[in-house]
């Protein structure tokens, strides 16, 4: 007996092999899972080197950021970590 795990792994795989690439949402969608559920399944699948992630991207509703702002924050940190004696 092949168990839900199992299952559902194919599921996806075979999806992805007549489909071409989906986001979890559109696998989702086509599975019957939730996002959610399918990022999981995802992260498993990569893990056993069965699938791969290609393309990453902003979402349309992030906050807009300035240019290096996360480093010049970095700095910050270690700046005032070395003045109260962290260092």
């Amino acid at each position: 007996m092949v168990d839900w795990w199992t299952e559902t792994d194919r599921a996806i795989l075979d999806c992805l092999r007549q489909s071409g690439p989906l986001s979890p949402t559109d696998l989702g969608h086509r599975l019957g899972l939730s996002a959610g559920e399918v990022t999981c399944f995802l992260s498993m699948l990569i893990g056993e080197g069965k699938v791969r992630i290609r393309a990453v991207e902003l979402d349309d509703a992030a906050e807009p950021s300035r240019p290096n702002e996360g480093a010049r924050r970095t700095r910050e940190a270690r700046r005032s970590s070395r003045l109260a004696g962290g260092e």
